[in-house]
């Protein structure tokens, strides 16, 4: 199912676990010290023995949630029941990562550490959670949590919609909620006998697990931002407030448009960002070899320039070829490639975002382009063979194929062509800031490789799709 809301959830904004657990949700571990302390039910003692991390990280031990029906809502309004915690609270282990304040975008460089276990403790009913921490990247964690200080932890997950605890409505954003969440949240409604909060039941996925101020920090910070006027922020006392997890997130991390992909394109994206985090790992030559083997049309746009663009997009992909980002996004804006090399805003998202743009695309559940720029510029599956622009395409492929194409017959020929880069030559590229034009750009192009990848069945070639991703890393 398609994940299309996003919500974050405060561990110490629960009460009730908070007490149930004697004012302590997380312990400290380290390999310097014996392990004396008790763990629990659910991750014990000699799991953590096995999973003592190394001398460059320090290990965490959290509670993360509670059921409702033994600790109710939280503060948040939000809720997970017993069968919703068995069922997706294992998701941590298999998307989750340790973040700071839920800068969560690129697991391989933003990421503090990594979830070991994700277990249901179906005796107390609760999630919990063992992971590590790098000492290097977060040294001030490691100092306060040594010296046996408590630290804030949230998390961040997605789900396809809430559900109203009163009427059951299925809301997919804040804009949907019913009337029982926008003028009850957290409130105990008298003509239902029923209190009003989100119910977090179907396909939940957890993918980060972030230290984050303390909640007094956070509340002053969010009535501050939230409530220009002074006397209205005094109005909305923190005692009272309820801000429930879509607000935090909306607050803390900026409303994306983030556009689902259907079920068939997010199986060619699934396999297009394994091959993307496979690459990195490989030696610059293989990379450079491979991305010098793929299309580069740049000399051939002044021809392609008056023919529809998803007509065009679609006509290349059944011919197995695919543009590169600066041929594509020319195409589309009417910027020559030339001064799209000079703009440094798109320069920026070619080095910064494409190298990642498959993996993160994943992780977001979707790309930051609308239904609109989607319809404008993904390929047309019939396009231009109904009418004479096809010629264009037909003599290009007929003159250039052995460049153009990501057939493995014809692109083998290339590799062999390429000098190898030694691997000492190879350019770390820094990362940069993207404006929201360019980052938009970068991914309605990221959405476009996923489908001409589908229409032109590349799956059926693993040469095709590595040369196509590492069009991307070079």
């Amino acid at each position: 199912m398609d994940h299309e809301f996003t919500k974050l959830v405060a561990t110490d904004d629960h009460p009730e676990l908070m007490e149930a657990a004697g004012g302590q949700l997380t312990q400290f571990f380290d390999r310097s010290d014996p392990i004396t302390k008790s763990a629990s039910d659910a991750i014990m003692r000699d799991d953590i023995a096995k999973l003592m991390p190394p001398d460059t990280h320090f290990g965490v031990h959290a509670i993360s949630m509670g059921a409702e029906e033994d600790y109710g809502f939280n503060r948040n309004a939000d809720s997970a029941s017993r069968k919703s915690l068995m069922a997706y609270h294992p998701t941590f282990e298999k998307f989750g990562h340790i973040y700071r304040e839920h800068n969560n975008k690129c697991p391989k460089t933003q990421s503090v550490g990594q979830i070991k276990l994700a277990r249901y403790n179906e005796r107390m009913n609760r999630g919990e959670l063992f992971f590590w921490v790098e000492k290097d990247k977060a040294p001030d964690m490691y100092k306060s949590a040594k010296a046996g200080k408590e630290l804030s932890w949230s998390m961040s997950m997605k789900l396809p919609y809430d559900r109203c605890s009163i009427c059951d409505k299925k809301s997919r954003n804040r804009g949907e909620y019913c009337g029982c969440l926008k003028k009850n949240l957290g409130k105990y409604v008298e003509p239902m006998r029923k209190f009003a909060y989100a119910r977090n039941e179907d396909d939940v996925k957890f993918f980060d697990m972030s230290e984050v101020k303390r909640r007094a920090d956070r509340i002053a910070t969010y009535l501050s931002y939230t409530f220009a006027d002074n006397d209205m922020r005094k109005a909305a006392s923190a005692d009272d407030l309820v801000i429930s997890g879509a607000e935090w997130f909306d607050f803390e991390r900026g409303n994306d448009n983030i556009l689902p992909l259907s079920a068939w394109d997010s199986v060619m994206l699934h396999k297009l960002a394994s091959i993307e985090r496979e690459l990195q790992g490989e030696m610059p030559a293989v990379r450079n070899t491979l991305a010098a083997a793929a299309p580069d049309f740049r000399a051939h746009l002044s021809g392609l320039r008056n023919m529809d663009i998803r007509n065009l997009t679609g006509e290349l992909a059944k011919r197995a070829s695919v543009l590169d980002f600066l041929s594509f996004t020319s195409l589309i804006t009417g910027v020559s490639v030339e001064d799209l090399e000079k703009d440094a805003g798109c320069m920026a998202a070619k080095e910064s975002l494409l190298p990642t743009i498959f993996s993160d695309m994943e992780e977001a559940g979707g790309s930051l382009s609308d239904e609109t720029t989607d319809t404008a510029t993904t390929p047309d599956s019939c396009g231009c063979s109904l009418t004479g622009n096809k010629d264009v395409i037909d003599d290009l492929m007929k003159d250039e194929e052995e460049s153009l194409s990501l057939n493995p017959d014809m692109a083998k020929g290339r590799m062999m062509k390429v000098e190898v880069v030694k691997i000492a030559g190879h350019r770390q590229k820094a990362a940069a800031t993207v404006d929201s034009y360019n980052k938009t750009l970068a991914h309605i192009y990221a959405r476009y490789v996923v489908k001409a990848a589908r229409l032109a069945d590349l799956d059926k070639s693993p040469l095709s799709l590595r040369m196509l991703v590492a069009m991307n890393l070079s």
